[in-house]
């Protein structure tokens, strides 16, 4: 991913309210999971770099709102970690003031830090603007009473997007990969499907057509070249959704994944076609 735009006016503005200082690092909660996943490796460099230079850039933290003297910790948790594996009892943080404590307030500063970077896995990227979106879900439904929930959503969608200069489809596409099934999300991982391939079968909802679709793909011997394009799963992927979409239901039945309800048809000589029964 590319470096994204300047940080939002919102975040900016909790970041320009915070002060540097030193705080204990048994003082610090993890109250919001990080969207990136951790690097044993990259702790390690980080702890060799922050011993010998020291931290050049402070972790940010939020106090809690509690008077207990404890922080949340929103951006540098892998900075953290390093620390904590030199055995430092203490580390500088740029500390939020706690009338500016919320969740959401704690996942957007999260959200955007993890964007800023290039080195962010399809994952971790989808993880980042989900945290991002929820966030601004959260503010909008702040600041209105009721509300259609699809119409907040897409407000909240392409208001993520204005924010890190994408498109909606690009913001949504990377969301769904959060509903890829294991096996693909392990694929992904690991090089064994490319972006282009996992985009298309998040399309799919079904984790079993996922994977077939999936075992579909290709490699020379030496796992260098992929003989199956980004193309060709999409055309799988439309011939999986068209199918579905011809599928009769009935509209007054409970849905039940992957088993038509229909079941069986017969000829009318009036319109001259088949029709679906669903005795």
């Amino acid at each position: 991913m590319t470096e994204t735009e300047p940080k939002t006016d919102e975040s900016q503005a909790l970041l320009d309210a915070a002060e540097t200082q030193e705080v204990g690092v048994s003082l610090i909660d993890r109250d919001v999971p990080n969207a990136r996943q951790p690097d044993e490796k990259r702790i390690e460099e980080l702890a060799a770099s922050i011993g010998r230079d020291g931290l050049l850039n402070p972790i940010t933290i939020f106090a809690q709102p509690d008077g207990a003297d404890r922080y949340t910790i929103a951006a540098g948790f892998m900075r953290l970690d390093a620390v904590l594996k030199l055995g430092r009892e203490t580390i500088p943080a740029r500390v939020v003031p706690a009338e500016h404590y919320s969740l959401s307030a704690i996942r957007r500063i999260m959200a955007i830090e993890n964007l800023d970077r290039s080195d962010l896995t399809p994952a971790e990227e989808a993880a980042a603007l989900d945290a991002l979106v929820k966030s601004i879900e959260d503010d909008i439904k702040a600041g209105v009473s009721g509300g259609v929930a699809s119409e907040i959503y897409d407000s909240a969608l392409q208001t993520a997007a204005d924010k890190i200069g994408r498109t909606k489809q690009y913001v949504q596409g990377r969301l769904n990969l959060l509903r890829l099934s294991a096996k693909c999300r392990k694929m992904l991982a690991s090089g064994a499907m490319l972006l282009g391939h996992a985009l298309q079968i998040a399309k799919l909802v079904d984790h079993k057509r996922q994977d077939e679709i999936a075992g579909q793909i290709r490699w020379d011997p030496d796992g260098t070249r992929c003989y199956t394009s980004a193309g060709e799963i999409r055309a799988m992927v439309a011939r999986e959704i068209t199918s579905l979409r011809g599928t009769p239901w009935r509209l007054d039945t409970p849905f039940r994944i992957a088993k038509p309800l229909c079941g069986w048809r017969w000829w009318t000589s009036v319109s001259r076609r088949w029709r679906w029964s669903t005795a």
